[in-house]
Order: C-alpha cells, then sequence, then structure tokens
C-alpha cells in the first residue's frame, strides 16, 4: 500500500521505519515499511485488507506519478460500504485505471471488474513482466496482390461455384472478403480478387486449394472415389511496392488477456517504443501520450508531463 492517511486524513507516503498512520479502507493502524530493495510501502499489523492487493512496483509508482496525487490509490467502497478494494488510479470522473503487473486469476478478473466498471475502467499491463517473450515483428508484405480462382466450365457451373465461394466466406478465407469481379470464358468461371490487405503468397494458394478441395468433396458426396474436378489459382504480385506490416508475436501468452471485457493495454512490450502502447482488443499500437493526454482531461491538477522525458 502506497498510500495511508495522517492524524489530518491527508494521503501520506512512508516517511520512516515504524512511522504509524491509518489505512483508508478498514481504518486500522498501519505501519511504515523502508527497504533498501523493495519499495517502501505501507503494511497491516496483520494481513491487508484488500484481497486483491499486490507488490508495488517502479512501474506501479511510473504510472501513479503520472497523475496528480489526489488520484492515485484511491479506495473506493461499494454501494453497501462493505466491501473496498484500492483502485490504482482514480480519475474525477469516476474511471478508473488499473495497471497490473502480475499474474492475476480469470474470476478475479471478473471480479474487479463488475467492481470497478461502474463508470469505466481500462487495463494497462506490464508486459516486459507478464509475456517477456511477446514481442513486436516486422513482416515485410507486398502492397497489392490480385488472386484469381478459376473453375473449369465442363466441371462446375455457377450455381456451385457460388456455393464453393460461401463456404470460404464461412472459414474467413482472406480473398472471400476482398472485391471481386467474375469473368466468364469459354473454358473457365473466374473470380478475380484484388487485396490492398496481408497476403503471403507462399501459403495462401496452400490454404486456398485445400479448402476448396474439401468443399468439393462436401458438394459431390456420390462422387468420392472420383478424382476432384479441375480448378486453378494464381497469385500475382500487381504492384511492386511493398510496406512494414508490424505485429505481436504471442509467446506464452497469458490466457487471462482474452477474459479482459474493458480495454487492455500494453506496456514495455518487446521490440515496440517505449513511448507506445499496444491496444489488444484492437489489435492497434498507439501513443502513450494519447492515452494519457485523454485521461489527465478528468484530474482537476495535471501531473509535471513525467511522460514527456
Amino acid at each position: 500500500m502506497r498510500y495511508a492517511l495522517d492524524l489530518n486524513d491527508d494521503k501520506i507516503e512512508v516517511g520512516f521505519s515504524g512511522q504509524r498512520a491509518v489505512c483508508p479502507g478498514c481504518k486500522t493502524e498501519v505501519t511504515g515499511k523502508i527497504y533498501k530493495e523493495k519499495k517502501n510501502h505501507w503494511a497491516h499489523l496483520n494481513s491487508d485488507c484488500d484481497y486483491w492487493y499486490e507488490p508495488i512496483s517502479e512501474w506501479h509508482i511510473k504510472w501513479q506519478n503520472y497523475f496528480p496525487k489526489r488520484n492515485r490509490e484511491v479506495t473506493l467502497f461499494d454501494e453497501n460500504g462493505k466491501e473496498f478494494h484500492r483502485a490504482d488510479i482514480l480519475l474525477d470522473n469516476k474511471s478508473v485505471i488499473e495497471v497490473q503487473n502480475s499474474s492475476i486469476d480469470i474470476k478475479e478478473v471478473a471480479q474487479r471488474e463488475n467492481f470497478y466498471n461502474k463508470n469505466g475502467l481500462i487495463w494497462i499491463l506490464n508486459a516486459e513482466n507478464l509475456i517477456p517473450k511477446s514481442s513486436f515483428e516486422n513482416n515485410i508484405i507486398p502492397e497489392k496482390c490480385e488472386i484469381t480462382i478459376s473453375f473449369c466450365r465442363y466441371s462446375y457451373n455457377e450455381s456451385t461455384t457460388e456455393k464453393i465461394l460461401k463456404g470460404l466466406k464461412e472459414r474467413d478465407l482472406h480473398p472471400i472478403h476482398y472485391f471481386f469481379k467474375k469473368n466468364i470464358t469459354e473454358d473457365y468461371i473466374n473470380y478475380i480478387f484484388h487485396s490492398p490487405y496481408v497476403v503471403n503468397p507462399d501459403s495462401e494458394e496452400d490454404l486456398l486449394c485445400s479448402s476448396i478441395g474439401s468443399l468439393n468433396w462436401k458438394l459431390s458426396r456420390s462422387n468420392y472415389d472420383k478424382e476432384p474436378p479441375p480448378f486453378k489459382i494464381d497469385i500475382n504480385i500487381i504492384s511492386n511496392k511493398y510496406k512494414v506490416h508490424k505485429y505481436l508475436y504471442r509467446a506464452q501468452w497469458r490466457s487471462f488477456i482474452d477474459q479482459m471485457n474493458a480495454p487492455v493495454f500494453l506496456d514495455n512490450v518487446k521490440n515496440l517504443h517505449p513511448d507506445y502502447l499496444y491496444w489488444v482488443q484492437k489489435e492497434k499500437i498507439i501513443e502513450k501520450k494519447i492515452l494519457l493526454d485523454r485521461s489527465l482531461k478528468h484530474t482537476k491538477t495535471a501531473a509535471n508531463n513525467g511522460y514527456h522525458k
């Protein structure tokens, strides 16, 4: 616990070892602890009254210090005044920012969101500690590709090809999401897809061939002993421009992250500049300054712009 109350009910940090103050939650006496390696904190004489307690880290303090003192480590009570917990950061609009440095049980995720998310909640997770082997990688990809799927007219009709395309869509394969045009020649029914997004020509063809072959089998089960009807797939790069696509390589991923319904931002992700965060649900990289500026608008006095340093 970083803050306790003095005799004037003011929030104070530990000044010396053995110092006494009062817990804002349970109103019992707490004592100051000074360490050389650990962070100084207030400790209950028995066990901590908040069972969501997490040891204070340098990373916790850094995030809290972006905000005014009055918004840091605020004890919140439920409607009956019986249950209480210490929110890492409480903004003036009553929304909560929880900075999570250690692993958390999935059941506790739901409990915290139910308790804190009445007026808004966001999670900020320390990726350096929680998912140290996950990292951002660069993938150089062609800017635009063209995919052509050609069905032999002697083996397919338009109705059959439409069923196959519908099946591909249900499997969430890339080309079906792109604009396409149909071109019927003497020998083939051609579907041409223009992809402005990420396409890996090497793997895309294998994936499509496998899926179409499987769908063919389903559409003609009575002919399962025959060779599947012919079709062709061509993938051509129609632009010599390339772009770098950054993606998060997830290694030893924590399952509780996917159970968080409130917005989740990862800090200290390997190979991501420290001025940026990764928004998990939107798979989007954002500037840390943007999140802080938006949050600080809901405080009466901004911190000393520590995030600019």
